[in-house]
């Protein structure tokens, strides 16, 4: 009759067989702009353009595409090399986004007093529930984290 020790090690070799490592995994547009189209081809429907920084999900590659979601949930096929997951952005996800000179109310309002919905940043430092973000002229700013959505690595598990 086999232990518990046998038990909980065969269990945990299971599990690892079926964990999935890098099921979505964060990326950033790191071109002036990328083309996000409903299918791996250049002449794929065009769902939308999006900026430099704008973060996305990673969820395949196929060739020199990618299969990304972005904040809203939506996937769509862009060209790999537009993409990467060596910088680390954040796009507004709120109407506004009130900017700061520093991670905190107690900071005077920045030159741009707010960035709109869909503006993407590249993000550079956390400070408590405070982010601080670049724009791509380099501008420096602060908004409360919950302003913005960043993709985060996933994992999958299977039973």
């Amino acid at each position: 009759m086999p232990n518990l020790t046998s038990i909980l090690l065969f269990t945990a070799v299971i599990m690892s067989a079926v964990v999935e490592a890098n099921a979505s995994q964060p990326v950033c547009v790191v071109s002036n702009k990328a083309n996000l189209r409903a299918a791996p081809s250049p002449t794929a429907r065009l769902n939308w353009v999006v900026g430099k920084y704008m973060p996305l999900e990673l969820l395949e590659t196929k060739g020199q595409w990618a299969r990304v979601r972005d904040f809203r949930g939506v996937t769509h096929w862009v060209l790999a090399k537009n993409v990467s997951s060596k910088e680390s952005c954040v796009v507004v996800k709120v109407r506004t986004a009130p900017l700061r000179e520093g991670p905190g109310t107690e900071f005077p309002a920045s030159s741009f007093r707010v960035a709109d919905r869909y503006a993407s940043f590249r993000r550079l430092e956390w400070s408590g529930d405070w982010v601080r973000i670049e724009d791509d002229y380099r501008g420096n700013y602060w908004t409360k984290a919950g302003n913005v959505w960043f993709p985060l690595k996933r994992s999958r598990v299977n039973f």
